[in-house]
């Protein structure tokens, strides 16, 4: 596992915040102009509905299944969200 010095509860809970973080840049409402609003939004979307390497990492650190956190994302989130990735 990763180790920064952490303990690993103390490990588990930075992971648990980088799933967090993307999450809420992917479900945010945002009527924004700004294209670095739009790009962090549609690369959260992408990173937490497409099985990648660097999900699966995460995840596992985390203590999360990403297969089910991959389903969830995609029932939650538009489906328009998700087809303009």
């Amino acid at each position: 596992m990763f180790d920064a010095g952490l303990g690993d509860e103390s490990a588990r809970a930075m992971w648990c915040e980088v799933l967090i973080v993307a999450v809420r840049d992917a479900t945010k409402p945002s009527q924004s102009k700004d294209p670095a609003e739009i790009r962090a939004k549609q690369e959260a979307v992408k990173y937490l509905t497409k099985t990648s390497h660097d999900l699966a990492k995460v995840c596992s650190f985390a203590g999360v299944d990403m297969d089910a956190l991959i389903r969830k994302m995609r029932e939650v989130l538009p489906k328009t969200s998700i087809s303009k990735i």
